[in-house]
């Protein structure tokens, strides 16, 4: 028979419990640093976009690109779908792409609504397939809020081959004016873009283009140029 003290001390004798487990700092997960902010490059589709249309060109047989080399992707003006390109400058630069090609000029116009010739000159156009510049000169002032046409005309030979486009000068709200002053690089592109002002948003990346190829690609995709999206720009 157990004495009554011995049981008593067997059932309350205290029952040490270890401690958790420390884990060694090496073992935990590595804590990551927050990622930066995306630039999202992509221009807006608001409600005025439009499917693209086709820019017809001379030619005889039914050949709308008479001037570019089969089975090449034809002349093809860098803009949103319905072709309105928004600036907020007076003399902005135009960026056209150019094929394989026969046609070594070409014949910038720029009309006002009225049909008005209000700019004209030749170009040479480069040996080499890429994105050109088409600067306007700092003569051009654009009014705002007046819709301008513009042409391009490849010659070559007995045919041509057109390309066309409308032109824009907007104003911008005075907090957005702000915003953009003050930003920089991607930044400032991404500003542009979010502000539907097409040809500011392509500049913007164009200075920097050896920095920003990607995003250069992304923006052109958004509006449905991916098929010459990793063309190079020329200088």
């Amino acid at each position: 028979m157990v004495p009554l003290a011995g049981l008593v001390t067997t059932l309350f004798t205290p029952v040490l419990l270890s401690a958790p487990s420390q884990v060694a700092p090496s073992l935990l997960p590595a804590t990551r640093p927050p990622s930066p902010q995306h630039i999202s490059l992509e221009f807006p589709s608001g409600p005025r976009r439009s499917a693209p249309r086709s820019t017809a060109g001379g030619g005889i047989r039914g050949n709308l690109h008479p001037c570019t080399a089969k089975d090449a992707t034809p002349f093809t003006a860098l803009q949103p779908s319905d072709q309105l390109a928004t600036t907020t400058l007076g003399n902005p630069t135009l960026f056209v792409y150019v094929p394989p090609t026969t046609a070594t000029k070409a014949t910038l116009t720029l009309n006002t609504p009225a049909g008005e010739k209000l700019y004209e000159t030749e170009i040479t156009l480069p040996n080499q397939t890429g994105v050109m510049r088409l600067p306007l000169p700092e003569t051009i002032a654009l009014a705002t809020d007046t819709i301008y046409r513009w042409r391009l005309v490849m010659i070559c030979g007995s045919d041509e081959e057109m390309l066309r486009g409308r032109l824009q000068r907007v104003e911008l709200a005075p907090e957005v004016k702000s915003a953009i002053a003050t930003a920089q690089g991607l930044k400032k592109a991404e500003l542009y873009a979010q502000s539907e002002v097409w040809l500011d948003t392509l500049m913007t990346l164009a200075a920097a283009y050896e920095q920003h190829q990607t995003d250069w690609q992304e923006l052109l995709t958004s509006v449905g140029l991916g098929a010459i999206a990793d063309q190079p720009l020329l200088n």
